[in-house]
């Protein structure tokens, strides 16, 4: 079978399975260096905490030593001073539910049909018309690279072990959030909160954009379409990023 201009599906299939192979073991390795050339935001900051000599305690009058706290005592005492406190890492169910609403939610499917709307109304692509049989198959063509794009974030995620979610930044300063909502759009937290290198956006954008251009899109457009979509997704993301910091603030 081939998918257009004589390209064989198979190959095809394997190509795309090479590449998300390929950013699965650059976002493992990056994530262990990745804040060593891009420092964390504000928020993740380590908090210098004041250390000063104990004072010996008084002798008591008994003689019997005073009990020592313990170490669970210690760490409920500086409790509040961990930089990551702020992070709770989603439950595999909120992770689940957080997946079917990205591809079948309410808001998604006002989305696909917002822009399946736009793109009828302009007519593109030309070749699927400009009635309502062009708005279904620009409707479903946006299901399908929403589908193929949160499948492979999800799965990567899990993988990885890592969190693609956007969280707003925890210093409120307009530089901050900007540039918290620019980093965002290409990367993703770990267990502990840390910003890690979003391999999961990456390669869910890429494949959905890719194989959307050269699976059912018109036989004019080809990968290289397809790596502009991904290009103008990251563009996208930022910019919703951007709305959710300054106006939506959620």
């Amino acid at each position: 079978m081939t998918i257009k201009n004589g390209l064989p599906r198979y190959l095809f299939v394997c190509g795309a399975l090479l590449l998300s192979s390929s950013l699965f073991v650059t976002g493992a390795f990056a994530q262990s260096s990745f804040a060593e050339h891009f420092p964390d935001m504000p928020e993740a900051e380590s908090v210098a905490v004041p250390v000063t000599a104990p004072t010996p305690p008084a002798a008591p009058e008994d003689g019997k030593q005073p009990e020592r706290p313990s170490d669970a005592d210690s760490k409920a005492a500086v409790k509040g001073k961990d930089p990551s406190d702020w992070y709770t890492p989603p439950t595999p169910a909120e992770r689940r539910k957080r997946y079917i609403n990205s591809v079948i939610g309410p808001v998604a499917l006002i989305r696909y049909s917002t822009i399946a709307g736009v793109l009828t109304a302009r007519n593109a692509p030309r070749e699927w018309g400009g009635q309502w049989e062009g708005f279904g198959r620009r409707f479903a063509s946006n299901l399908g690279e929403s589908a193929i794009n949160n499948s492979v974030k999800f799965g990567l995620d899990e993988a990885l072990e890592v969190d693609s979610r956007f969280y707003l930044s925890r210093d409120r300063k307009p530089v901050a959030r900007a540039r918290n909502a620019v980093f965002s759009a290409v990367t993703a937290r770990n267990r502990e909160g840390k910003r890690v290198f979003g391999a999961p956006k990456i390669a869910g954008h890429l494949l959905s954009n890719v194989i959307s251009a050269t699976a059912w899109y018109p036989d004019r457009y080809g990968y290289k379409h397809g790596l502009k979509g991904a290009a103008i997704s990251f563009a996208v993301d930022a910019g919703v990023n951007l709305f959710r910091e300054f106006v939506w603030k959620k």
